[in-house]
């Protein structure tokens, strides 16, 4: 019998995934054949047949928890299919029994869940783990191309499941509707307090909260109590070097050109675009940059304030 044995587990779980050898140890983790496992024969955690890895979804132990990583992260190449029952000497395409064995179990399962949540209907958690046991369900059967056996037809076509999968899609619903009022609250907020922000007399407010999805966006006010155009994330250009940085992306604009390098603050201006320009963390839409330069009367002229 080929036979090796492995310093580390990795190697053991790689091993295995490439079946180099018959068999292969290292410390509580072994393979035999197309099988490794952990501990001993009544933990396989799983069996390789061609391009598709059988992967128990059973629990034992910490250190098993491990072997399960190792092993899971050596076949991350193939195609996994969690299962219960993980095939052990057999022909899993054709082998009825370990059909079987991990429909039924699961089938149970999903009723047990579907009647724990009858009686905590507000915790939605429980039809969260049913709609991930029928996903594995679904994934076993197209995996094996084998027919839904009876006992997961009558699940299936059940009024139970049929109720608390709809109840779990209004509700989905629901929540998606409310978190849409929420992020529109956010920007309404976010607007109001920029208006407040931009016109604050002498730039009294000294910056301004942005909502996540506009993180990467900066905002600019003139602050004439500094001489400055202040950023609402803290940076201040002199009046005057603001002028000369503006002048300079008016040429570059003019020239069509979208990658420059335009100095301002201890920075430098590296991108424009029709929507925005980049400035290290600052991200500028155009559209503050000309109202800056409305406000300024640099368009007049090219005057200064």
């Amino acid at each position: 019998m080929n036979s090796k044995s492995f310093n580390r587990q990795e190697q053991c779980a790689h091993a295995w995934a490439h079946q180099q050898y018959n068999a292969g140890k290292a410390s509580e983790l072994y393979f035999e054949g197309a099988t490794i496992f952990s501990y001993g024969s009544h933990f396989p955690i799983a069996t390789i047949h061609a391009d598709v890895v059988f992967f128990t979804e059973r629990k034992y132990s910490n250190t098993t928890a491990k072997h399960k990583y190792l092993v899971r992260s050596a076949v991350s190449h193939k195609r996994i299919i969690d299962v219960h029952t993980v095939p052990v000497n057999i022909d899993p395409f054709t082998d009825k029994a370990f059909h079987h064995a991990n429909i039924d179990h699961w089938v149970k399962e999903v009723i047990y869940l579907l009647r724990q949540f009858e009686q905590q209907p507000r915790k939605r958690s429980l039809l969260a783990l049913v709609e991930n046991i029928i996903a594995k369900i679904n994934n076993f059967i197209q995996a094996l191309r084998i027919a839904p056996p009876s006992a997961l037809k009558r699940l299936m076509d059940s009024n139970e499941l049929s109720a608390a999968m709809q109840y779990q899609h209004q509700r989905r619903r629901h929540d998606e509707l409310l978190r849409k009022r929420q992020r529109q609250k956010a920007a309404n907020d976010f607007i109001a307090r920029l208006q407040r922000w931009e016109g604050a007399p002498d730039g009294q407010l000294p910056s301004v909260t942005i909502p996540a999805q506009l993180s990467n966006l900066a905002y600019l006010r003139v602050n004439t109590a500094r001489n400055c155009i202040e950023s609402s994330k803290g940076i201040r250009i002199p009046f005057a070097e603001a002028h000369a940085c503006w002048t300079a992306l008016q040429h570059v604009l003019s020239n069509g050109e979208h990658t420059c390098n335009i100095p301002v603050a201890g920075f430098a201006i590296t991108l424009i675009t029709p929507e925005k320009i980049v400035a290290g963390c600052h991200h500028i839409p155009l559209q503050q940059i000309e109202k800056i330069a409305t406000q300024m009367q640099w368009t007049d002229a090219g005057a200064q304030r």
